[in-house]
């Protein structure tokens, strides 16, 4: 081009293809005889058309995957392979998949499948082919029921002559019902269960909500008080849940201290650290001022040792 001559003329054209899978693999535990649905999608993000969507799986022995094509309204057959002509995914498009994984009774401990989609992007000059692939590492589970608590324990604490409820959700994280879940304690007169303690079955995924109400009066002395609740099943070992509560008193009293050395002479800037005895996640620490005192309010009754 002459350095005088300032329009350019075209000389060619290209169009940049682009496209994606998402995910592009995924991990997958199941159990036997069962199925899981992956959700796909497929995006166009380059400049042109694409069309002519293959989809095409292959899995392991005991493993069978298909496509349902979600794009295709009303559509909900499930095929191994689908060859979509007619389809056309333009620029900045999303079309959306479903990928199932099947696995049989005879299925070994792993295994995979995969999910190979091909697209024909014939508007882009010499007819390409864009090729994505999602691959999906299987895990074959025992069918039995697992249970999770939530929280995994209650750590607690109140002022004796009042009252609380507590609670926790028992889940089923497993691949089977767990079969007539039922409860045993606490032991603690004051430590009581809001719900029925047959609580019955709770599906593969469930979940079952449980209360405990706290309400220890004034005689109570106060302490740390340990207890549990264990989770009894047809199909499950017995599962423990702990409780610990600590109880303080609703009678509190002050505390004064005058730090003074060995020439009588008042102490500024000194630690006191003291501790219940008996309720020891009661623990105070103060910084005496510049006369060598320090004063603490509203401490609840007890006997304390200090440093």
């Amino acid at each position: 081009m002459h350095p005088d001559v300032k329009d350019r003329s075209v000389q060619a054209t290209f169009d940049i293809a682009g496209f994606s899978i998402s995910p592009s693999s995924a991990t997958v535990s199941m159990a036997k005889g069962k199925t899981v649905d992956i959700s796909v999608s497929l995006k166009n993000y380059g400049g042109g058309t694409l069309t002519g969507l293959t989809f095409t799986t292959e899995s392991s022995t005991g493993i069978t995957a298909c496509i349902i094509p979600l794009y295709q309204e009303g559509s909900g057959v499930c095929s191994p392979s689908i060859v979509d002509e007619g389809v056309s995914l333009a620029s900045g498009q999303t079309l959306n998949i479903t990928f199932r994984v099947t696995s049989s009774a005879t299925a070994s401990s792993t295994g995979y499948a995969t999910l190979t989609v091909s697209v024909n992007s014939v508007s882009v000059g010499n007819a390409e082919l864009l090729t994505r692939t999602l691959d999906a590492n299987i895990t074959i589970v025992e069918n039995i029921p697992v249970i999770s608590t939530s929280p995994s324990y209650i750590d607690t604490g109140m002022v004796k002559g009042n009252q609380k409820i507590e609670s926790f959700t028992i889940s089923n994280t497993g691949q089977e019902t767990l079969k007539n879940a039922r409860l045993e304690g606490p032991s603690t007169s004051w430590m009581t269960l809001t719900i029925d303690k047959n609580i019955g079955d709770i599906s593969a995924g469930g979940s079952k909500a449980v209360s405990l109400l706290l309400k220890p009066d004034t005689t109570i002395t106060q302490g740390v008080y340990d207890d549990r609740i264990t989770i009894y099943s047809d199909n499950h070992i017995p599962y423990t849940y702990q409780i610990q509560v600590t109880v303080t008193s609703n009678a509190v009293g002050n505390v004064m201290f005058d730090v003074l050395n060995e020439l009588m002479e008042d102490v500024s800037g000194a630690t006191i650290t003291f501790q219940h005895q008996t309720t020891t996640e009661l623990i105070y620490s103060l910084k005496t001022g510049a006369d060598g005192t320090v004063m603490q309010y509203d401490i609840p009754e007890g006997r304390y040792s200090y440093n």
